[in-house]
């Protein structure tokens, strides 16, 4: 069947859609200079996710096809990952469900082993002398990540990079991965983005989330630290040391708007769980 391509243009890519007839069945990624040790990084990651078995099923990733150089840049071929924008997890809960069941299977497959001191130091070496306010949740991060070993985690768990059809859950865009992830953090991300949607404020998101007043996303983010075995008591130090991951990753992109939306960041730690936590612990 003949082929022919479309050609899109994104802030991080560009993108060579292959398609056969009217449908696209597969995308060529190519980055623009920045990106590209991040485009490196999630070719690994796929390739890990394809070998840990992680890559089909109610929850899938793209499908590394091959890899090549262009222009002295790495380009990347995949499986064309189909579906919407997911309904707000109010609307349909199912896919959100399916989401942190393997987001907790990823976690309980590990990539590295230790303890996540290392990752909580190399992120405070880079972020405090940007961001001096984070010296007040440096200690109890340091403890915290001590009990904990690093998870593969996407980085960047907004809806954009969600895909639902027929019920099944296509995760895209792994550019931002890391193997040396904190547990808890993508299931964060997936829910503060949700109660974003609505607000159009993180603070008002992260209240949403610890207040009670949004028990689907407590009781998702519970049924995630169950599978994993992380305490009530250790979901204050891991928001805090989420928010640090996502400060770490504005810092190493040099972003657009990346002081807006640190400035949103620091202001989530002052949000960070604190009364509203005791209420929601689960009866003894």
């Amino acid at each position: 069947m003949p082929r022919n391509v479309n050609l899109r243009s994104t802030k991080r890519h560009v993108l060579l859609e292959v398609m056969a007839g009217d449908r696209p069945v597969c995308i060529v990624k190519y980055p623009r200079a920045q990106e590209e040790s991040f485009l490196r990084n999630e070719a690994e990651t796929l390739d890990w996710l394809h070998h840990a078995g992680l890559c089909t099923g109610p929850v899938s990733t793209p499908r590394l096809i091959g890899q090549g150089v262009a222009f002295n840049r790495i380009y990347l071929i995949q499986d064309f990952a189909e579906g919407e924008v997911p309904a707000r997890l109010e609307e349909n809960e199912a896919p959100a469900i399916a989401l942190v069941d393997w987001l907790a299977d990823v976690m309980s497959k590990a990539r590295e082993e230790g303890t996540l001191t290392g990752t909580v130091q190399r992120m405070l070496d880079r972020v405090l002398p940007k961001y001096p306010a984070v010296e007040a949740v440096k200690r109890p991060t340091e403890a915290v990540a001590g009990r904990y070993r690093p998870v593969l985690m996407h980085g960047d768990l907004s809806y954009q990079n969600l895909l639902v059809r027929d019920g099944a859950v296509s995760l895209i865009d792994w550019e931002y991965a890391r193997a040396d992830g904190i547990p808890m953090a993508d299931v964060l991300d997936f829910l503060l983005y949700d109660l974003y949607r609505d607000t159009k404020d993180y603070g008002a998101a992260v209240r949403g989330l610890f207040s009670g007043n949004r028990p689907q996303h407590w009781a998702l983010l519970k049924r995630y630290c169950r599978a994993g075995g992380i305490s009530d008591d250790d979901i204050r130090p891991l928001f805090q040391l989420f928010v640090l991951s996502k400060l770490d990753l504005l810092v190493r992109l040099s972003a657009p708007r990346a002081e807006q939306k640190a400035k949103e960041l620091l202001e989530a730690l002052s949000e960070s769980p604190h009364e509203s936590l005791q209420a929601q612990r689960d009866p003894a």
